[in-house]
């Protein structure tokens, strides 16, 4: 009875602990203005199921080692802890799968380090973009000159500057590293059928600099 108290009091301190650090972090990061990034999110939801499974098991399997060590009881613990194990996977899996129903959010890392966030409102998907704080937050933006000169200097290792629109009003950017071409950027694909994670890599603008890079490199 001392030993089993002590898991359980363990097991409970560290679902305990979790919990209350994750909701803090939330508050204060909502208060900041920043997110938690998915996989913060992901570990915290199967963990949160994962523990009282656990503990649960934990009881499970104490309890039943009090059968007699014959053959029979022997075989009857392994059949119920066998069968207890199975229920677990399926509820635990279950409810994974309720979250992701609930809370179907995509987090995709795009070339310039950023992230294009979607999040699915029925039938609909809709996008928007966030840079990384650290490694356990995000924090969202709206594109401008200065992302934009920012993102194709990452993209393609220069140092790109604004240097005024073209006849249409599309930002124009160019970098000493590619000093006869200027980058037109004509914008960011919002509902995300053509978004970042292709549109980065050129950030659908001239094909010149993509093949300059190619013989570059």
């Amino acid at each position: 009875m001392h030993i089993r108290m002590k898991v359980n009091t363990g097991i409970i301190a560290v679902w305990g602990m979790m919990s209350v650090l994750y909701y803090i972090g939330k508050i204060i990061t909502g208060g900041q203005q920043l997110e938690y990034r998915e996989w913060v999110n992901s570990w915290y939801v199967l963990l949160f199921w994962f523990i009282p499974l656990l503990l649960i098991g934990v009881n499970f399997w104490l309890q039943l080692r009090k059968l007699n060590e014959q053959e029979k009881g022997r075989k009857l613990r392994t059949i119920c802890f066998s069968i207890y194990c199975i229920f677990s996977v399926m509820f635990f899996m279950a409810a994974i799968f309720l979250y992701a129903l609930m809370h179907d959010t995509t987090e995709t890392t795009l070339d310039d380090g950023n992230f294009r966030i979607g999040v699915r409102a029925g039938s609909q998907t809709e996008y928007y973009y966030a840079e990384p704080v650290n490694l356990f937050t995000r924090k969202a933006f709206e594109w401008n000159n200065d992302k934009y000169a920012k993102s194709l200097s990452k993209t393609y290792d220069a140092v790109f500057q604004y240097t005024g629109d073209d006849e249409n009003g599309n930002p124009q950017f160019a970098a000493s590293e590619y000093f006869d071409i200027k980058v037109t950027v004509y914008g960011i694909d919002d509902d995300g059928s053509n978004a970042l994670d292709e549109d980065l890599r050129f950030m659908v603008t001239s094909a010149r600099l993509q093949e300059e890079r190619e013989i570059f490199y």
